[in-house]
């Protein structure tokens, strides 16, 4: 069997590990990921996960900071109706019907601040979690610009002193793949907004 036969048929990682990773990809979708070598598809992945699962938490982060405004003007306007209320109340010689508005109205009101509380609540604990994944994307953003420049078989790419996968011959199209795959295993859980591919910010 000649040589060019057994590289032909061997697996993916045996083909790799022959240095022919650059002709044959790992599977026929990592055409995407040309030329960048298996570890660095792999970081790449992970990192594309990573990035998606930040983005997710930062999305639920604006929403929750939404709730909270929501929450805040609905009991602004509630404690306004019972301050009017207590008010009317006093100068009125018969207070009977508006004191029954202002108890139906209360249950409301200290129904909200309950809810307010617990929204903020959340808040905190995403906050903290948001906190937590921009570090670890850091660190791993940083890792896999290193390996990436250190593993160039292009000759473009120099390293620089501020991170730019961007410029790293062939990482924004496989990115794009891992982000976008995790977005569609994300909708498929039920915990993603819809299996539509969008350009990530990596």
């Amino acid at each position: 069997m000649s040589a060019e036969a057994s590289v032909s048929t061997a697996s993916p990682d045996v083909a790799i590990a022959s240095g022919s990773v650059f002709t044959i990809p790992l599977n026929p979708y990592m055409a995407d990921c040309h030329p960048i070598t298996s570890k660095g598809i792999k970081m790449i992945g992970n990192y594309a996960d990573s990035k998606h699962g930040f983005d997710s938490a930062k999305k639920q982060l604006i929403l929750k900071k939404q709730e909270i405004k929501n929450q805040k003007k609905g009991i602004k306007a509630l404690k306004e109706q019972l301050d009017s209320l207590s008010n009317q109340a006093k100068d009125s010689p018969d207070p009977k019907d508006i004191e029954e508005s202002f108890y139906s109205i209360s249950p409301e009101y200290f129904g909200r601040l309950r809810a307010l509380e617990k929204l903020e609540k959340e808040w905190r604990e995403l906050s903290e979690k948001y906190k937590e994944m921009r570090k670890v994307l850091a660190v791993l953003k940083s890792e896999l610009y290193d390996y990436l420049v250190k593993h160039d078989t292009t000759g473009s790419v120099a390293a620089g002193s501020t991170v730019d996968l961007k410029s790293i011959p062939g990482f924004e199209k496989c990115f794009k793949f891992f982000y976008n795959r995790s977005l569609q295993r994300s909708s498929q859980s039920g915990h993603g907004s819809g299996s539509r591919q969008r350009t990530p910010q990596s």
